[in-house]
């Protein structure tokens, strides 16, 4: 049997490549930042950890899983010689 929809077109789905703006990336930081501020243990409170990684996503435009599974000298603790 064959697929009914054998022939049918497909729509094309544009690619999309979206980055912050200045603005945009300035009120993230702002958030970021004021949520630091809050006490460890209340509503919004942000480990400094969780910041870096939200930045390193921001500056490099990787996925998460992509930096989570990146692997390279530095990720051992090793350092360049």
């Amino acid at each position: 049997m064959r697929n009914p929809a054998h022939k049918v077109n497909r729509f094309a789905i544009p690619e999309r490549e979206r980055f912050l703006t200045p603005e945009e990336r300035q009120r993230v930081q702002a958030v970021l930042l004021a949520e630091l501020k809050i006490p460890a243990g209340r509503k919004g409170h942000l480990k400094i950890a969780s910041v870096w990684a939200i930045d390193l996503l921001a500056l490099t435009g990787r996925r998460r899983d992509e930096i989570l599974t990146l692997r390279g000298r530095w990720s051992t603790g090793n350092t360049p010689s």
